[in-house]
C-alpha cells in the first residue's frame, strides 16, 4: 500500500498509460501517404459533376464532399481577369448568369463575393472557390482531375502540384 492505496491499482494504470501511448504511436507511424495516381485502386472513380444534384457544380462544397467519399473532384477551371485561376465551367466568356459579367471580366475579390445558384429549390447555393483554395485544402488528401484548356490553368496546376512536391497526384 502507497497512501492507502494498493500497489496493482499503480501498475495497472501504468499499463494503461503505456497502451494509451503505444496506440498514439502506432497511429502517428502508421498514417497513410497522401494518394498518388499510382496508388489509386482501380477502376478510379472521377466526379465529373459529381453531386451535383446537392451541391452546385465546381463549388467548395461540392469538392469538400467528393472528397469526403473518396471520389477524385473532376473541377472545371477558368482565367478571371486577374490572372487568378477558379473553378468554373464554360470558359472565360462564361459567369454572366452568376456574376452579371464573364469570368474574364472579374478579378478574385468579385468572383469570392459571388455565390453559386443551388442545383434544386431544397438545396444550398455554393460558394466559389479558386483553384489555390481548394488545391491547399485537399491537394494531400486525394488527386484531382482538373479540366485544363489554357496555358495560365495548366501553369496554375503544375506550380501548385511542384509547390506541394505532389507531381505524382
Amino acid at each position: 500500500f502507497v497512501g492507502g492505496v494498493p500497489m496493482r491499482v499503480f501498475g495497472v494504470a501504468g499499463v494503461a498509460a503505456a497502451a494509451v501511448l503505444a496506440l498514439i504511436g502506432w497511429s502517428f507511424l502508421s498514417a497513410d501517404a497522401p494518394p498518388t495516381v499510382e496508388s489509386l485502386p482501380a477502376p478510379v472513380i472521377a466526379a465529373d459533376a459529381g453531386g451535383s444534384a446537392v451541391y452546385p457544380e465546381n463549388s467548395a462544397e461540392a469538392v469538400r464532399e467528393n472528397v469526403r467519399f473518396g471520389i477524385m473532384p473532376a473541377v472545371d477551371l477558368v482565367e478571371l481577369g486577374d490572372g487568378t485561376i477558379a473553378l468554373g465551367a464554360g470558359g472565360p466568356d462564361a459567369g454572366e448568369d452568376m456574376y452579371g459579367k464573364p469570368y474574364a471580366d472579374l478579378t478574385a475579390d468579385e468572383f469570392a463575393d459571388g455565390t453559386i445558384p443551388a442545383p434544386r429549390e431544397d438545396t444550398e447555393a455554393g460558394s466559389p472557390a479558386t483553384w489555390d483554395e481548394v488545391y491547399g485544402d485537399f491537394g494531400s488528401d486525394t488527386v484531382f482531375m482538373p479540366s485544363v484548356d489554357s496555358d495560365a490553368a495548366l501553369d496554375a496546376v503544375l506550380s501548385a502540384a511542384e509547390d506541394a512536391e505532389r507531381t505524382d497526384a
